[in-house]
């Protein structure tokens, strides 16, 4: 009896690994022949892109944009799902590489119109300052952030603020500066206010030196106060002292406090 109902267990378990396996197969061919077919379905020429237009670009030609939209969208996930279907299209990979190749666009947006239309929308930077090297040359553009995001052309005279400093060879889409250059832009528009025409900002990682066309230079240093300077560098120029020989200043050291050093030519 036992040796019975042990070959009738052993026979029994044998049937349900059998029908376990059938199962797994069965399953399986039904999981292949549905992704096939939603990978068919998704190659639908109604659910992909057809045309792809760029708008808002001023600096950057539309077909240096548009061809590497293009890139990004050709090819397939898996062998099978096109990467152009208006579902499944890599919009983050293609936001982050447009910003990566073309520093000068501020905002991305991508949307998907009618027609399988996928319209890229984009603004651009607007230089504010230069950025220079030491030499002087090339100097490139930054924003009023102070992000560096295109090499500039040669400019006479001071069209443009320049800073110096800080940042290495390679500077763009860098930041000059970035926790302080907020301050940096107050201070030099409160210099403007003086008529002492400032034209340029020298820096290395301690100090700011803020130079002007009337030859005066400006010290700060690294965590100054912007409203604080500008309200000590008024009241110096105001003294007695100095109100009838700013002309003949050398340079005005204003990071300590509230001293405030100055030597004349």
């Amino acid at each position: 009896m036992r040796r019975l109902r042990s070959r009738y267990a052993d026979e029994l378990r044998k049937k349900k690994r059998k029908s376990l396996a059938l199962q797994l197969v069965i399953f399986g061919a039904l999981f292949i022949g549905i992704f096939v077919g939603i990978g068919y379905l998704a190659q639908a020429a109604s659910l992909n892109v057809k045309t792809v237009t760029i708008l808002g670009n001023i600096a950057v030609e539309e077909s240096e944009v548009e061809n590497l939209v293009r890139e990004e969208l050709s090819g397939k996930y898996l062998w099978l799902y096109p990467k152009t279907n208006f579902l499944l299209y890599p919009k983050h990979k293609i936001k982050t590489r447009l910003a990566s190749e073309f520093k000068t666009f501020r905002d991305i947006d991508i949307e998907i119109k009618e027609d399988q239309t996928m319209e890229v929308r984009v603004s651009e930077r607007e230089g504010k300052y230069l950025w220079c090297q030491s030499s002087g040359e090339p100097c490139y553009f930054m924003d009023e952030t102070g992000y560096v995001f295109a090499e500039a052309p040669y400019f006479s005279g001071n069209i443009y603020f320049k800073f110096f400093g800080l940042i290495d060879d390679g500077p763009l889409g860098s930041y000059y500066a970035e926790s302080n250059f907020k301050k940096l832009t107050e201070f030099r528009e409160e210099i403007a206010k003086l008529a002492l025409n400032p034209s340029a900002m020298y820096a290395d990682s301690e100090n700011f030196e803020l130079r002007t066309s009337l030859g005066i230079k400006i010290y700060l240093k690294e965590d100054f106060n912007s409203t604080k300077s500008a309200e000590n560098l008024r009241l110096i120029l105001g003294s007695d002292e100095l109100k009838k020989r700013s002309a003949d200043l050398d340079y005005i050291d204003l990071r300590y406090g509230n001293k405030v050093y100055y030597k004349l030519k």
